[in-house]
């Protein structure tokens, strides 16, 4: 691991009704395709209510915790979708983004879950990524610039443009913590292509 990061030891991704599928699942897979083959962190689900929820394009998906009942993580992952606007809204929500940065951990977005994010006012100097259709909606917001990049850092702060791209947000997020060998070896097993990365 890279000794200029902190340590990451719990990784969450935030679930919630009408997620995009795939800015949960991607994430997702990849992060625990890692803990398989090459010894990095699990992450598991967690969401507002304990009980399951749909996605937008109708997944049935089953958090592993509520939020009240989980600790709070080193890196917290937020996915976007239509459902982004009432989890924005979310006190519980808000307050956990606040409180793994403030702990020294880092918060990741993917897609429209910027908005989220944003709406924890955590945002304030820095540049991000976000889906194309959400692009005016953050030149919008005072004080937050808007990158074109499929990926984008700034300080704790991750995030990815649209959907797919939170493949791409998992895989550097592996390099960063892990080195390119373990990004690597996920990247081979989900068939992910070079030209991708």
């Amino acid at each position: 691991m890279d000794e200029a990061e902190p340590s990451v030891e719990r990784i969450h991704i935030l679930g919630f009704p009408a997620v995009e599928e795939l800015d949960l699942v991607g994430p997702y897979e990849c992060l625990n395709v890692w803990h398989q083959e090459a010894g990095g962190t699990p992450c598991q689900v967690v969401a507002v209510e304990p009980g399951s929820f749909r996605g937008a394009h109708g997944l049935r998906i089953s958090p592993h915790m509520a939020l009240a009942d989980a600790p709070v993580p080193d890196l917290f992952i937020v996915p976007g979708g239509d459902g982004s606007r009432t989890a924005s809204q979310s006190d519980v929500v808000l307050q956990r983004i606040r409180a793994c940065l403030d702990a020294g951990g880092f918060v990741a977005s993917v897609c429209t879950g910027v908005r989220i994010v944003h709406a924890a006012r955590v945002l304030t100097g820095r540049t991000v990524s976000t889906h194309r259709l959400a692009h005016d909606e953050v030149r919008s917001w005072k004080d937050v610039q808007l990158s074109h990049k499929r990926v984008t850092r700034d300080g704790p702060i991750w995030t990815a443009a649209g959907v797919a791209s939170g493949l791409d947000l998992a895989l550097a997020l592996i390099e960063a913590l892990d080195g390119q060998d373990a990004r690597a070896a996920v990247a081979r097993y989900v068939e992910y292509p070079p030209q991708s990365l």
